[in-house]
């Protein structure tokens, strides 16, 4: 390396100097420039902490009236809903009277059958017994008759051959 000249040096330590004599002034301009950048944040970061404030103040509103609307139409439901099963109990409470009522009607009609059925049952029974004291009328007045028949057979028998001979003797006269 080449030995530097004084000038070179001298001239390079007075551009140092003169720059470090600058450095006082910018220094302070980029002081003013920190201070107005800090002064715009804060009052952007003021500006946007107050948009939030907004914002959620405007969420929170709405989400208020939106459970409050739920809220309101959950009750009306509910109370809806109370009165249908207030309206199926007393249905149902109705139906059960009327079964309770239609039950009643039924075993009436039950007893008042099965009276009928057994009135009838009677009635058949003793009607089926004068069958049988009449067919057993019938049949011993068969008997007496088939008795009597024999002695009317013969007799029958003994006229048809009277009438078989009489035939026989205008058969016979004629030729």
């Amino acid at each position: 390396m080449s030995p530097e000249s004084v000038e070179n040096k001298l001239e390079r330590l007075s551009r140092r100097v003169t720059t470090l004599e600058e450095l006082p002034e910018r220094m302070d301009r980029l002081e003013l420039q920190i201070l107005q950048l800090r002064d715009e944040m804060r009052a952007e970061f003021s500006a946007v902490r107050t948009e939030i404030r907004d914002g959620d103040a405007m969420v929170v509103t709405a989400l208020t009236e939106q459970i409050e609307g739920a809220s309101r139409h959950r009750s009306v439901l509910f109370e809806d809903a109370v009165g249908r099963i207030a309206v199926i109990g007393e249905g149902f409470e109705a139906n059960v009277e009327g079964l309770k009522a239609l039950d009643k009607k039924v075993d009436r009609f039950h007893a008042s059958f099965t009276h009928a059925i057994d009135a009838s049952n009677a009635e058949l029974r003793n009607t089926l017994a004068s069958k049988a004291d009449l067919r057993n009328a019938l049949e011993e007045i068969l008997s007496r008759e088939r008795r009597r028949r024999p002695k009317k057979r013969e007799s029958l028998a003994t006229e048809q051959k009277c009438v078989g001979c009489e035939l026989r003797s205008k058969k016979t006269s004629r030729r």
